[in-house]
């Protein structure tokens, strides 16, 4: 074998992986355009898993219920409102929020909420066990020191939604969410956030005309 022979071999095959190389990165790049203009479609279709609940829907809330004192939030899921400790985090659930912590129990009314926004985020959440109860800590630093063992982390997947009404401005998030393994899991589809809200609330989407009282 001659090296001049040896050498063209190689300066066509190097010519040939280059084209290759080139075809390659044009069509990584219009995978990339592609997925980039389905990011940017929305989806219409409320059973697919990448239905986004949009900004204009109305979260419309049926019964009064009571937040504890010293607390911000209150749990709905399968249609009954719950403390955190009475709520199972691996199945959709929904956290209603306030503005401020109180000394008093408050008191929020049946009404209707403007949904002005929405977006989906990941949080990291530390499992803590103190006495057989399962408890999740948002901020890993409280939950370590306390007396509990330190569980796995784990992925909370959130819808946010950020809440409005004249009349109980006090009322600002509604959390839609569910806890899973990372990398596996995923966020509550919008049907399921309103089999979870039962008869306690619903969600009407922009357009959708009132929502039936239960049992009509």
């Amino acid at each position: 074998m001659s090296w001049g022979w040896l050498m063209k071999t190689l300066q066509v095959m190097a010519r040939r992986d280059s084209r290759r190389l080139a075809l390659g990165g044009l069509v990584a790049f219009g995978m990339a355009l592609a997925l980039a203009g389905c990011q940017h479609t929305p989806v219409t279709d409320t059973s697919s898993r990448y239905f986004l609940i949009p900004a204009g829907a109305t979260f419309n809330l049926r019964k009064p219920f009571t937040i504890p004192p010293q607390e911000a939030h209150i749990y709905i899921q399968n249609g009954a409102v719950h403390r955190q400790n009475g709520t199972n985090l691996y199945y959709p659930h929904c956290k209603l929020g306030v503005k401020d912590i109180s000394e008093a129990p408050r008191t929020v009314e049946p009404d209707d909420f403007e949904i002005r926004k929405v977006r989906r985020y990941v949080d990291d959440i530390l499992l803590v066990y103190r006495g057989g109860l399962e408890l999740a800590a948002l901020d890993l630093r409280l939950a370590q020191g306390d007396g509990g063992s330190d569980g796995p982390t784990e992925y909370m997947y959130v819808t946010a939604m950020r809440l409005h009404s004249e009349r109980q401005p006090q009322v600002r998030s509604l959390h839609c969410q569910q806890l899973d393994d990372p990398g596996v899991g995923w966020y509550a589809t919008y049907d399921e956030i309103r089999q979870t809200l039962g008869d306690v609330a619903t969600i009407r989407l922009p357009g959708e005309g009132p929502t039936p009282e239960p049992g009509q």
